[in-house]
């Protein structure tokens, strides 16, 4: 079970107040389950309702508000629908992403500093954000990033603090590769969760 700090109903609260959010009863405690047992997670739900948002403060607490310790990614790049040439786009972001997610694993490899020891607080922790990710991505980020990262606990015992936290827009909830749901759990939120802020939301 991973250890979870910030993991009380209050705080839960205060982190999704912060990103515009007023969680039902079921969700905070999905939310907090998903927190104390998964190492990463996955945010669904219908566009435009502020999982970037939540994502982001998840990400800082996860952190420490470190913002340093926190890579943003750009998943699918659904703009490219309105090119002419979508599958082109899509490899070239994907290419750029991985590698951005691979610099920043090699950056806290390098910094025997960063690696904490086992029991080390939440201080030491780092979180990439996986911005608005297509199904098949899901199945890459949350499966093979997690199985690379398990990989080196297990083999290489070499503990490597980093939490997924990605966005996915649906309506039904994904249906991910079942190895994925060995690694992140998937939080679905329905369409009455409510935007307190007045802008236009993300994600």
């Amino acid at each position: 079970m991973q250890k979870c700090p910030f993991c009380t109903v209050v705080q839960i609260d205060t982190i999704a107040a912060k990103a515009g959010f007023t969680l039902t009863n079921a969700e905070r405690r999905q939310l907090i389950a998903a927190l104390l047992s998964r190492q990463h997670i996955i945010l669904s739900g219908p566009p435009n309702i502020g999982k970037r948002k939540l994502a982001r403060e998840l990400a800082l607490a996860v952190t420490n508000n470190q913002e340093q310790r926190i890579l943003t990614v750009q998943g699918h790049p659904w703009w490219a629908a309105r090119t002419g040439n979508v599958a082109r786009f899509v490899e070239i972001q994907s290419q750029f992403s991985i590698a951005r997610i691979s610099y920043f694993l090699d950056d806290i490899l390098r910094d025997k500093d960063k690696t904490p020891e086992k029991g080390a607080d939440i201080a030491s922790h780092f979180a990439a954000c996986i911005e608005s990710m297509s199904p098949v991505e899901i199945n890459f980020y949350f499966k093979n990033t997690a199985q690379w990262l398990n990989y080196q606990k297990l083999t290489q015992k070499i503990v490597i603090p980093l939490h997924l936290i990605g966005t996915y827009d649906t309506l039904a909830g994904p249906t991910p590769d079942e190895t994925v749901l060995q690694y992140a759990a998937i939080i679905h939120f329905t369409s009455n969760i409510v935007l307190t802020e007045n802008k236009e939301p993300a994600g």
